[in-house]
């Protein structure tokens, strides 16, 4: 056998086994979706669809025509107020499962394939943005509040696509703050450097309140009403 014909004949066989690998390593992630009892209806439908295709780009279309089948065949074909399977779907990827899916589109149509691997990268950044920092979180306590946040910023509500995030001491260390699990609030990046050594209330009425009044002022509100609204929300929080 030629020895460049052998290279191209081994190149192929490693490539198809890295392939097995890497189609195992996918099974056993979906898998793992799969044996956590809060997925039912709909979202269980949709993880024993992307088992029958762990490696490839699901179509947006066929996941919900799979789902409609299945929900059809669990119910005898009785018509029964299930809720659209396309906000179970957003929901799933959005909300329970953010930022662990590629997704690109086709002539208009959707596709996308479940990759958990990213969201470990997102987290690794999180948690490599803090190595640098004397006394800071551990890992198991950012990944925590990660989760806890649904990793979103706790303050506004923004996601890692909308900037990155941070892992704050919402007491500063400075301010005699620990780097305990419930002093660990994520923040958006920004919004944590700016907030640098100031004390939490500080902070919040020097920046966002103060911004927030001067936008209320200048917008033409009435701002003895604005002020009672504040302070009624303050006394019944």
């Amino acid at each position: 056998m030629p020895k460049t014909f052998k290279n191209i004949v081994n190149n192929v066989i490693t490539l198809i086994r890295m392939y097995k690998i890497w189609k195992g390593h996918r099974i056993k992630k979906i898998l793992e979706l799969k044996n956590k009892k809060r997925f039912r209806g709909q979202k269980a439908y949709a993880i024993e669809y992307f088992l029958q295709k762990p490696t490839k780009m699901i179509k947006q279309g066929d996941l919900l025509y799979y789902c409609d089948n299945r929900r059809k065949e669990d119910t005898n074909g009785k018509k029964v107020n299930f809720k659209d399977n396309s906000r179970g779907i957003e929901q799933l990827r959005k909300d329970i499962l953010p930022y662990c899916w590629k997704e690109r589109k086709v002539n208009g149509e959707l596709y996308f394939i479940y990759l958990p691997e990213l969201k470990e990268l997102v987290t690794e950044e999180i948690i490599n943005n803090s190595k640098h920092k004397n006394d800071g979180f551990s890992k198991k306590q950012i990944i925590d509040a990660l989760e806890a946040s649904k990793n979103k910023c706790e303050l506004t509500g923004l996601d890692v696509e909308q900037g990155n995030l941070a892992a704050d001491h919402w007491i500063p260390k400075e301010g005699g703050g620990k780097s305990i699990a419930t002093n660990c609030v994520i923040l958006n990046k920004v919004l944590n450097e700016k907030k640098n050594k100031k004390p939490p209330v500080d902070y919040f009425c020097s920046s966002l309140l103060n911004n927030f009044l001067t936008i209320s002022q200048k917008t033409g509100m009435d701002m003895e009403k604005v002020k009672e609204q504040l302070i009624n929300s303050i006394r019944e929080f």
